[in-house]
């Protein structure tokens, strides 16, 4: 079943796809045709650096459809200009008090960068996408949860979690199109060890 907090977001009034936007083919194809992981963008302030995980994440087999409906959304930038979205902010803030966790985040996740569209208890912006929790999240149509990072072979290594903010918990469900595409997330992290249950979702 699709996530419900997902529904609210989709039935959000003037954040539906839109065909507006060039579909940037070049770029997909040369994302799709590399298996090494990606360069971060150093130059900018907002970018959270991290090196790369132990296990990087895969590229999901509808890459290529994925990105073209990422790229028709209206609500997302290509230059990741990072706009706040009111409507999101109160999805976010609303799972931080519905589920006692510090950090709520809703994600896109494009061919680089898992970018934040709203974030409540981390001062970040962007993150690359190879060290993204959400890289993970958008592989399967559940919901996709990590009880202790520090356990997991995929994320033990992870700077997120070695260092500050000292990740240690994971919760992410798809946000799924209406066509059926994941473009990206919203997760919730905490700083201790959680166990969630399907109920919860």
């Amino acid at each position: 079943s699709n996530f419900r907090f997902f529904d609210i977001r989709l039935n959000t009034r003037g954040h539906q796809l839109s065909s507006s936007k060039p579909i940037e083919d070049s770029l997909i194809l040369h994302y799709m045709s590399t298996d090494s992981c990606l360069v971060d963008r150093r130059g900018s302030t907002n970018f959270l650096h991290s090196v790369t995980t132990t296990i990087c994440p895969q590229i999901p087999d509808d890459e290529f459809n994925r990105l073209q409906e990422l790229f028709r959304y209206e609500g997302y930038s290509p230059d990741r200009n990072h706009k706040k979205e009111e409507a999101f902010d109160r999805i976010t803030t609303l799972c931080t008090k519905l589920f006692d966790v510090p950090i709520a985040i809703i994600t896109f996740v494009d061919t680089q960068c898992v970018t934040f569209k709203s974030v409540v208890g981390i001062p970040c912006l962007e993150l690359q996408r190879d060290n993204g929790f959400c890289a993970w999240t958008i592989l399967n149509k559940h919901p996709f949860i990590v009880p202790d990072m520090t356990q997991d072979p995929r994320f033990v290594a992870n700077k997120l979690v070695t260092d500050a903010p000292h990740f240690r918990s994971y919760v992410g469900a798809p946000l799924i199109t209406p066509s059926g595409y994941n473009i990206g997330a919203l997760c919730l992290i905490d700083s201790q060890p959680r166990h969630y249950t399907a109920r919860l979702w």
